[in-house]
């Protein structure tokens, strides 16, 4: 695990397509185009939460992969986006699709341009996790902070393990939400306001809470997965299954998140910085 090249990584991963199924879980294929449906949904809400005047903000967003959001920068016209990624190949590609944005390669965990001015909105929607060296994940909500106005917003996600640190996979290691809290609290900032992104369309943690909605939907996630990993090799087969399994879930997903105001699942954080 400790070996594990993000740089790398994430530039095998984007390949020259703007393609949903190149981000999220990319064995999962077209269920990714179903599920992130949910990802926009929270991210919207989030939008609608906070006081800022759009689109007249200066917006940072952190990893921003295939332009997912960015998209929605561009719809909402916010004219002021910095976006920056680790993958040369991302840049590559972003910088020809929103020629409007500047966009440039960088490593969050490393020291931001001194001549940009102070943002009203930082995200980092996806990002966190993928950053497995502690300093350099502490590194990294330091400075995205330091680019956030007094009164302005950071906005993350995450699955949050009940405390402590939690590492299954090479590239995406899970802190407690105490963890991140601590960091902020030291930059100025206070969290305003937790939302779940999924309940049951993504692979929870188990010590997340409620402890036994992750168990649950643990449960229903392995069932479900059981024809990709069945037809990993067959594409074609393996979408059809996706879009059933996805639209499956769809209902049953925007019952839960009406329900439940917590998560095992992925949580999307705002914070507000102080002043």
């Amino acid at each position: 695990m400790n070996h594990f090249d993000p740089e790398l990584y994430w530039n095998s991963r984007i390949t020259g397509a703007i393609d949903l199924a190149e981000v999220g879980q990319n064995s999962l294929g077209a269920y990714n185009k179903i599920a992130y449906r949910f990802r926009l949904k929270a991210i919207k809400d989030a939008l609608s939460y906070i006081s800022l005047d759009f689109p007249n903000i200066r917006l940072f967003e952190a990893g921003f992969g295939t332009g997912f959001y960015l998209s929605l920068w561009d719809s909402m016209e916010v004219d002021n986006v910095i976006g920056v990624d680790i993958s040369f190949n991302a840049v590559s590609l972003i910088s020809k699709v929103f020629p409007q944005y500047y966009i440039f390669q960088h490593d969050i965990a490393k020291t931001l341009p001194t001549d940009f001015k102070k943002v009203d909105l930082a995200l980092a929607i996806d990002v966190l996790y993928h950053i497995i060296d502690d300093t350099k994940w502490e590194k990294s909500i330091e400075n995205l902070a330091k680019l956030v106005r007094p009164g302005g917003f950071l906005i993350f996600t995450d699955k949050f393990p009940s405390d402590g640190v939690y590492q299954k996979e090479a590239h995406v290691r899970r802190r407690s939400l105490e963890l991140y809290r601590n960091i902020l609290i030291q930059q100025g900032f206070r969290i305003e306001r937790i939302q779940p992104v999924f309940i049951l369309m993504d692979n929870p943690i188990v010590f997340g809470s409620p402890k036994w909605l992750g168990m649950v939907s643990l449960l229903q996630w392995k069932l479900l997965m059981l024809p990709f990993r069945v037809f990993k090799n067959w594409t074609k087969v393996r979408d059809i299954f996706a879009i059933i399994i996805a639209y499956i879930q769809y209902p049953v997903e925007q019952l839960a998140l009406a329900v439940f105001d917590r998560s095992p699942n992925l949580e999307m954080v705002i914070a507000k910085k102080e002043g």
